[in-house]
């Protein structure tokens, strides 16, 4: 048996461990509509659908050196960037919105999905990027 054919065997052992690791949940609400409004697009969302989640802060800040010198770090902003892993067989698309529940704080947070990657038959953790919506 070769190396790939391995793999996809133990493909769906493997996700379902990864899925071990999402504890939390988050609802996931499908762009289904555009309106306009005095010249403003007001997106319309469909009802979501419940699914588990990871919450992955990895990106959460940059730092830009203002004075262009390598030595000195002058400003750091957050950039409002997360990753989110998901289940491997999730409907997700750029635009989607995504409610969680940041158990933590006690409040609910708003992201846009702002990239899914390929689904790829070797994939085990599916991690699609979301910007948090103010």
């Amino acid at each position: 048996m070769t190396f790939q054919a391995t793999m996809l065997a133990n493909i769906e052992d493997i996700r379902s461990k990864v899925a071990d690791f999402m504890l939390d949940v988050c609802t996931i609400r499908r762009k289904v509509s555009e309106n306009v409004v005095n010249g403003e697009i007001i997106p319309v969302y469909a009802d979501g659908e419940v699914v588990k989640c990871r919450l992955i802060i990895r990106s959460g800040s940059e730092t830009t050196n203002i004075a262009a010198q390598e030595r000195l770090v002058a400003q750091s902003q957050f950039t409002g960037i997360y990753r989110l892993q998901l289940p491997y067989t999730t409907d997700i698309k750029e635009d989607d919105r995504i409610e969680y529940t940041d158990i933590v704080l006690d409040r609910v947070k708003t992201f846009e999905v702002i990239f899914v990657p390929p689904f790829h038959k070797m994939t085990g953790a599916f991690v699609i990027t979301i910007r948090e919506v103010q």
